[in-house]
């Protein structure tokens, strides 16, 4: 089933002011089903379920197509296909649309480049992830004055695959901060306690 798509015309919106609400409902159902020929073969039923309307207001807007020269209407017969056949007339250029193709339309994307905008190259993106040495980590440590254990941070890292969750490490020295806010100072790897706050 080939969708038609109106074209508005001159005269087109005029003619179609004419005509009742169901006929325009008819229409637009029959314009719908309509081949590249604006032909169609819908039943009645088929037109009354596009429309909502019933069969006798149906049957009047067609009536009302053909009596003002909108539509030709074949009558449908012999075993192949009993519905009739739907021919959309229209004025002398028809509204409808032969062809999809003549929508079809090359665009040209330009990209638009601000000529006063420098783009300098990003140097954070270039720098790979170097494993640090143990004697990294411990100078480290001193210049924060935290008490993480490079060892035992050193020997976490390198057994996961140098890995934070399941992402690959970006920075140490960030794990090493986060280590340090955490807790992770004492050796035996669990964070260490607050002091009990006792308050009056």
């Amino acid at each position: 089933m080939t969708t038609i798509v109106g074209h508005v015309r001159t005269g087109f919106l005029d003619r179609m002011a004419q005509f009742s609400l169901p006929a325009i409902a008819v229409w637009l159902a029959l314009a719908n089903r309509a081949d590249k020929d604006c032909g169609c073969f819908p039943s009645i039923t088929a037109i009354r379920k596009a429309t909502g309307l019933a069969r006798a207001t149906v049957c009047k807007a067609i009536a009302e197509l053909v009596g003002k020269g909108e539509i030709i209407v074949t009558p449908g017969g012999g075993k192949g296909n009993p519905s009739n056949h739907y021919q959309i007339v229209g004025s002398p250029e028809n509204e409808l649309v032969q062809s999809v193709n003549q929508f079809k339309r090359r665009a040209k994307v330009v990209r638009r480049l601000n000529s006063n905008q420098t783009q300098e190259p990003d140097d954070r993106a270039r720098k790979r992830f170097v494993i640090p040495t143990l004697g990294d980590v411990s100078e480290y440590c001193r210049e924060r004055g935290n008490s993480v254990d490079p060892q035992r941070f050193i020997d976490h890292y390198e057994s996961n695959g140098w890995r934070v969750g399941r992402n690959a490490m970006k920075d140490w020295r960030a794990a090493v901060r986060t280590w340090e806010r955490n807790g992770f100072a004492d050796s035996n790897g669990k964070p260490k306690p607050e002091p009990i706050q006792y308050r009056d």
